[in-house]
């Protein structure tokens, strides 16, 4: 059984809707796990003991479940559970920017539909109160708290009970089985760069920009489909940097294909 109390100071947020947003996370993962008792909830948000790094899922220092490849953060999941042959992806927000959080959506459940294949993915937004602009995704409302009273006061947060009954990212993560991110980009890369069958479509919208000539990649550059713009790049490596077009290459995509460059090493992307 682990403590359930997470303390902290409202001083050590100059920002205080930065604070809010973090103590509505709280609040609505206690309602979520209260109020949904058939689905088996990963643990995350508090008291988290044991690093774990399994299938490219951890914790993030806040103790919410992160996909990372590499050094970088491909996504940071709010709350996750599973129920039969359903992974529900639960998106918290205190934001109205409509493109920004759909779009953020699209990727994370375009994401899980490759790592769980035998999954149906449902997701939801979680917001303060009913907003139009979420419209694509369905909506479970959550009127925010009283901060004041309820919590800068205290300066804690009670979790609920059901904490110690949610299921461990381990276990959650192992269900992946040998399906990554990383490992769809080599696949479709190849069907691309080889066999010349890659048909784009919605599953890989948000999430896969690029693919790669496997084969092609060397220590100093390699070819690079945008798919979107239909157009070829070379990616050049310089000074443990890469660049595209004089440009460093974004944080996450240099991660990747580092990733890749060290999978092909070990004779493992065919």
């Amino acid at each position: 059984m682990c403590s359930l109390i997470r303390k902290f100071s409202v001083s050590d947020y100059l920002d205080k809707n930065s604070l809010k947003g973090l103590i509505y996370e709280w609040y609505c993962y206690n309602y979520l796990l209260d109020r949904y008792k058939s689905i088996k909830f990963v643990k995350a948000k508090h008291n988290i003991q044991n690093e774990v790094n399994v299938n490219y899922f951890s914790y993030a220092p806040n103790c919410n479940v992160i996909y990372r490849i590499g050094k970088a953060i491909v996504f940071e999941f709010d709350v996750l559970g599973i129920k039969n042959n359903e992974i529900y992806l639960f998106e918290i927000t205190r934001s109205s920017k409509r493109y920004v959080n759909n779009n953020k959506m699209t990727r994370k459940v375009n994401l899980l539909k490759i790592l769980f294949p035998k999954y149906f993915i449902k997701p939801f937004f979680v917001v303060k109160r009913d907003q139009k602009c979420f419209s694509k995704y369905n909506r479970i409302i959550i009127p925010q708290p009283n901060y004041n009273n309820d919590y800068y006061l205290n300066g804690q947060f009670k979790f609920s009970e059901k904490i110690n009954q949610c299921i461990s990212l381990k276990e959650f993560a192992i269900l992946a089985n040998n399906n990554s991110l990383v490992n769809e980009i080599i696949y479709l890369s190849n069907k691309h760069f080889i066999e010349n069958t890659f048909k784009n479509n919605d599953n890989y919208k948000y999430l896969i920009e690029k693919l790669y000539d496997i084969n092609g990649i060397n220590d100093q550059n390699v070819k690079c489909y945008i798919i979107n713009d239909n157009k070829y790049k070379s990616i050049r490596y310089v000074d443990n940097e890469y660049f595209m077009d004089d440009n460093k290459l974004d944080f996450i995509d240099s991660e990747i294909l580092k990733e890749i460059k060290m999978i092909k090493k070990n004779g493992n992307c065919a």
